[in-house]
Order: structure tokens, then C-alpha cells, then sequence
């Protein structure tokens, strides 16, 4: 099964945050749009290059900006760690279905440090980058061959990509539309806290999220830009710490009923990209 739409539709970080969770593996490929794509992300050159993402049961474990699967081995021979002459040799020693990473270690040839490093270079810092692209179209691809000389063997979910990814990005008017509403309140998710460290704002508004109050008043209790809260509670919202939770205006609280709100607070999680993206991703 192909799905496929836009970046104005669902984000990057939306599209990671289900792939994620629904445990998919496949390839996601990303096209830059020739409208309004950064600078600092794609070249002109690079405008019509798609930027690939494996997946396995929702782990990322490569990403590239060609798919000729020869990008891990260009990555070494920069670092002029080996040559590419002798790393071409290696590839044809590499067993079939191995990790070309896992193979190099195992000749003794790259050590966990360099793989740790590569993988955060390939993977970590290319996907990121991709977080500031205004325009772009994306296509995922359920039935795909592991890209194995791509693969330094390590993986990640993709909650620990979307995190560091979020905190360092610059210009979020890409993004601007999919922030929380400031008189919307915060809930924990308790299905499911991910393995990741809160950095200390981060964790301030984790503990704010009682679903009453609203991120106005909690940027005000923190002194912090609303802004500044709203971005936070988004990376809280895709990395599954916390769900968003439209609260009723004061003339609606007058109009319900305590038992209608108490409904309306649980049918409000999670609407909006969840429910149509996850009926996409369902049928793969």
C-alpha cells in the first residue's frame, strides 16, 4: 500500500509521529517543493532530490538524500576513516541481509563510537533539518527492501528524532498552524510515556497537565511567552507525553451539562490529523 499527500497537510513531525506508533516499516520519501523551501535546507540543486526515511515496526534505521545506497559509504570515506576504493571491496564481503555498519564493526574496522556518530550525522541532523521545508509532498511505502548499506545497524524511534529536532528549530512558520490552541489544556498521556528526557521547561509543562488548565494561564505561571509554551506543548503533543484538550468557552461551560463535559473532555483528544491519518496509515 502508497499513501501519499502534502506537508501543509500533515507535518513531518505528525507523519514521523504515526509511522511511530503504528509500529509501520517501509520507506518514507519527502520532495522539497520548489515554493518556498529554505535556503538552508535545500539548494537549488537539491530542490527536486527526495529525502528518504526507512522504517522497521516504527524504528527509523537510515535516512539519505539519494537512494543509489552508497551515502553511508560516502559518509566514511569524508571522514577518511577508509577509502572508498577499499570500502567497495567491503561490500562485496558484506553477508546478504547485514547491516554494511554491523559488518565493519564486526571486521573490527569501525568502533560503536563511529557508528553512534554516523548515525546521528545520517539520520538525526538530515531528518531535522527537513522540520524547516514551508512546501513539500511526502509518499510512504509499506513493502520495501531494508536499505542494508545504508545501515550503521543502530535505530531509533522516531520520538527521539522529533524531540531534539523540535527544540532546535529555528523558523517554525511551517508549523505555526499545527500549535495548540492557547485556551486548549494539556493531558497526560498515560497509555504510553515515552523513554525520553525533558529538558527542565519541558518537564514544567508536563506537570501542568491536569486537562483544566489552559496553556494561556501556564505560560503566564511560567512566565514564558505563550508562544514559547505552545511550541513546547507541541513537542509534548507529537513525542506522545501529553494529548491536547479543547476546554469549552466560558458562555459553552454555562450552556453544558457537567456530565456533557466531562464527555466532550474525553471525545476532544486527539482530533484532527490522529483520526485522518491514522485511517491512512490503517490500511497499510
Amino acid at each position: 500500500m502508497v499513501i501519499s499527500g502534502y506537508l501543509s497537510d500533515f507535518s513531518l513531525p505528525e507523519i514521523l509521529q504515526f509511522l511511530d506508533e503504528g509500529s509501520k516499516s517501509g520507506l518514507l520519501a519527502v520532495q522539497p517543493s520548489g515554493l518556498g523551501a529554505r535556503a538552508g535546507v535545500a539548494s537549488s540543486t537539491a530542490l527536486s532530490r527526495h529525502y528518504f526515511i526507512w522504517f522497521n515496526e516504527g524504528r527509523i534505521i537510515a535516512a539519505a538524500d539519494q537512494q543509489d545506497y552508497r551515502g553511508l559509504v560516502r559518509m566514511i570515506a569524508q571522514r577518511k576513516w577508509m577509502d572508498e576504493s577499499k570500502l567497495r571491496q567491503l561490500i562485496s564481503q558484506c553477508p546478504s541481509g547485514s547491516a554494511f555498519g554491523s559488518f565493519l564493526k564486526s571486521q573490527n574496522l569501525l568502533s560503536a563510537d563511529q557508528l553512534r556518530l554516523l548515525f546521528s550525522t545520517q539520520v538525526i541532523r538530515q531528518i531535522c533539518a527537513l522540520f524547516e521545508l514551508v512546501n513539500g509532498s511526502y509518499q510512504f511505502v509499506g513493502t520495501v527492501q531494508p536499505p542494508f548499506l545504508e545501515m550503521t545497524g543502530l535505530s531509533a524511534p522516531a520520538k527521539e528524532v522529533i524531540l531534539p529536532g523540535l527544540r532546535a528549530l529555528d523558523n517554525w512558520s511551517t508549523l505555526a498552524e499545527k500549535l495548540p490552541s492557547s485556551s486548549s489544556s494539556l493531558i497526560q498521556n498515560l497509555q504510553s510515556q515515552p523513554e525520553l528526557r525533558l529538558n527542565a521547561q519541558e518537564a514544567q509543562v508536563q506537570g501542568l497537565t491536569d486537562g483544566r488548565m489552559p496553556l494561556q494561564q501556564i505560560a503566564k505561571q511560567m512566565a514564558l511567552p505563550l508562544e514559547t509554551v505552545q511550541k513546547i506543548a507541541f513537542r509534548l503533543i507529537v513525542t506522545g507525553f501529553a494529548e491536547e484538550v479543547p476546554l469549552a468557552t466560558e458562555a459553552e461551560a454555562r450552556a453544558d451539562t457537567p456530565a456533557e463535559l466531562e464527555s466532550a473532555g474525553t471525545t476532544g483528544i486527539r482530533q484532527g490529523f490522529l483520526e485522518r491519518l491514522m485511517g491512512y496509515l490503517n490500511q497499510i
